[in-house]
């Protein structure tokens, strides 16, 4: 990060400086919402939410050499001599403060931004994105999934002097929130993944979902590009949301402008073609084809990296931790796709479990969160789906999954087992497992599946 004065940080967000003056020339040369990360001179904003306070390690900032705290209520201290060469700065709100702050700080630099959200596919599209990028250009890419209120400003503030182009994932929960974060960062290309049943709890309806979404291709300049997924139910809606003049499309749809062909999956992995040029994606689940042409649209499409530069660099691509991830043991394949779930995303990974060979495929689902009043329904439609596809054994895992069991029994599937505790389904599918079999692991964060896929393949190696 390049220093910011605390004159700066004042006029940004209207605080101020409590029991103390500053001198003008005043900086901070970081800024951080983690008291354990606090160097030397930083800024510590002192967050506040449902199981957390920043405000009570205010304190431990000032230990660590931190220039100053952003704070929204009053910190009571026997002893305020520390005050004398630590700025206690007041704010209504830290949070939003945080992101005024992030976003005149990206307003200092002539970098391009590129955006990206959907409700599925996201951080593997970001990731893909600049690891493209990055052969050409200097690139700040959010790490992991910080794409909320709290990731994006962070990842604003790795921009320096030096960097040419910001690609951020944006992520929200609550209308408005889109736009919230496309004005901290100011993007110029927007990428929607695509649109599906996700965040229901607060969003209500599938149309919000799309709303909230298209506030990215809303927020850009007439002369920004869109880059879409011709393939989405809302394709339409969102070509006409669109604020810039340039649309770009991507999908195996005949109008697609980046449109994969003769799509082959072999045993290594996916091969699908663009134009004359052949792609392969070290992957076996099917809509990471979809994430690779988001990709390819901006990084040729918009930046001009040729799609021959792009093959090679996406063959070696490494996808994002705990989704689709293969596991080979004696005795099974085992599909870690624990990260997160949601009715679509659960379908893409039982449709791809199913297109793997193997004599012997069972699923074992946890819960999905964030439903809504519709959670019972889309958890039934899924053990419908189970069954309907011939899926040989289902295993679930949750108070909420009991209902893929109902809809999987309903419809004729046989091999069923409802699992109270990570001990239970382990030990269920030991029973079940006979090579060659192949096992999908699949649940929304909060289930913590991957603690059952540790534990099979402790026993399985055993």
């Amino acid at each position: 990060m390049e220093a910011l004065t605390i004159k700066e940080i004042l006029d940004v967000t209207g605080g101020k400086i409590l029991f103390s003056s500053y001198k003008d020339d005043t900086v901070v040369k970081n800024i951080s919402t983690d008291s354990r990360t606090i160097k030397k001179g930083d800024l510590f904003v002192a967050l506040k939410g449902e199981r957390f306070d920043g405000h009570k390690f205010v304190l431990n900032a000032y230990e660590k050499k931190a220039q100053a705290a952003l704070i929204s209520k009053d910190i009571h201290t026997k002893n305020r001599k520390f005050l004398k060469h630590f700025y206690l700065i007041k704010v209504k709100d830290t949070l939003r403060a945080l992101g005024d702050i992030a976003a005149y700080y990206r307003d200092k630099f002539k970098v391009s931004a590129v955006g990206v959200t959907g409700s599925n596919g996201k951080t593997t599209t970001k990731n893909m994105i600049a690891a493209l990028l990055s052969s050409k250009f200097s690139i700040i890419s959010s790490y992991a999934s910080f794409n909320n209120f709290i990731g994006v400003p962070l990842t604003v503030f790795r921009i320096r002097k030096d960097t040419d182009i910001l690609v951020q994932e944006m992520e929200t929960n609550i209308l408005g929130g889109i736009e919230r974060l496309s004005y901290i960062t100011k993007p110029s290309v927007g990428v929607v993944t695509n649109i599906g049943p996700t965040h229901l709890e607060s969003l209500k309806t599938e149309y919000n979902v799309f709303r909230e979404k298209s506030e990215l291709v809303k927020s850009l300049t007439r002369d920004g590009s869109s880059v879409i997924n011709r393939d989405d139910n809302f394709f339409m809606e969102l070509k006409k949301q669109s604020s810039s003049k340039r649309i770009i499309t991507f999908g195996i749809n005949k109008s697609a402008d980046f449109k994969a062909e003769n799509i082959r999956m072999a045993k290594e992995g996916i091969y699908f073609s663009i134009g004359r040029v052949r792609f392969f994606l070290p992957t076996l689940f099917y809509k990471n084809v979809y994430n690779a042409l988001a990709a390819i649209s901006v990084s040729k499409g918009i930046f001009g990296i040729s799609l021959k530069q792009s093959a090679l660099l996406l063959k070696d691509f490494r996808f994002p931790h705990l989704r689709a991830q293969l596991i080979k043991t004696q005795k099974a394949l085992i599909i870690n796709d624990c990260f997160n779930a949601n009715p679509q995303s659960m379908e893409d990974a039982i449709s791809m479990l199913i297109a793997l060979r193997g004599n012997n495929k069972i699923a074992v689902l946890g819960d999905m969160f964030e439903l809504g009043t519709n959670s019972d329904k889309f958890h039934y439609k899924i053990g419908r789906f189970c069954a309907n596809l011939n899926l040989d054994a289902l295993i679930t895992y949750g108070r909420k999954s009991r209902f893929i069991a109902r809809g999987a029994k309903d419809n004729g599937l046989n091999r069923i087992t409802c699992c109270k505790t990570h001990k239970d389904v382990v030990k269920s599918l030991i029973n079940d497992i006979k090579p060659p079999s192949v096992v999908l692991v699949k649940g929304s964060r909060a289930m913590r599946m991957e603690n059952i896929v540790r534990e099979l393949l402790r026993k399985l190696r055993k």
